[in-house]
């Protein structure tokens, strides 16, 4: 019998790839047994999974091939946050395109119940956007939810640059990082001075001090 080659379109092509490349299948329901940071959970089986859309200061960098505590603004309140959310509950996961990074983390929608923890973080001024194509389904939403955050001066958008630390939203100052690709070209414009990130170079300007670069793995 002779079989004729099948063409997959481009999208299906790019979800087919994410699943061969990580030999799991991609799960409806988890159970998060750890939050790390603000935007990456580690699930009771022992996968890593990053938020979709969404990119919260960092609570620690890599240095001299180690890690180490050194939170950004409002870092560890927005880990904080994600924890009291998620961590010993099952969530349940949304997908869109691209199901995996460059580092094999899934990417997910994340809920609890009905809520979104992406938009929640996002409205409550933890967490700016982080469009990366192509995983689109809710950049509209989460633009809106940003916005209102910044607004209402939540979270990262209540700190001027150079405050000190706060620990909530509303307060006067403010992990693997990023996902891959380029920045929200949208939310660069509305982003706090104070914290900014690019793909996976972070820069972080304090008062008084020069500009950090760096590099989340």
């Amino acid at each position: 019998m002779r079989f004729l080659p099948v063409q997959l379109p481009p999208l299906a092509l790019l979800v087919l790839t994410g699943l061969l490349s990580c030999g799991q299948a991609l799960p409806d329901h988890a159970t998060v047994r750890r939050a790390i940071d603000g935007d990456t959970v580690e699930l009771a089986d022992g996968r890593l999974l990053r938020y979709i859309g969404v990119d919260t200061p960092e609570v620690r960098r890599r240095q001299d091939g180690r890690w180490i505590v050194d939170p950004e603004p409002l870092g560890q309140a927005a880990a904080e946050f994600n924890r009291r959310l998620v961590e010993g509950r099952v969530v349940r996961l949304e997908y869109d395109v691209q199901t995996h990074d460059r580092y094999g983390r899934l990417l997910a929608y994340v809920y609890v119940g009905e809520m979104m923890v992406n938009a929640e973080l996002l409205r409550m001024g933890f967490a700016q956007p982080l469009t990366i194509p192509p995983n689109l389904k809710h950049v509209d939403r989460f633009r809106a939810l940003a916005e209102e955050a910044r607004r209402e001066r939540r979270g990262l958008w209540a700190a001027p640059s150079g405050d000190a630390q706060g620990e909530g939203p509303g307060e006067s100052a403010h992990s693997p990082g990023g996902q891959d690709g380029a920045c929200d070209a949208g939310a660069e414009a509305m982003e706090p001075s104070s914290w900014r990130k690019c793909g996976d170079r972070r820069r972080l300007a304090r008062s008084g001090s020069r500009c950090k670069e760096r590099r989340s793995l």
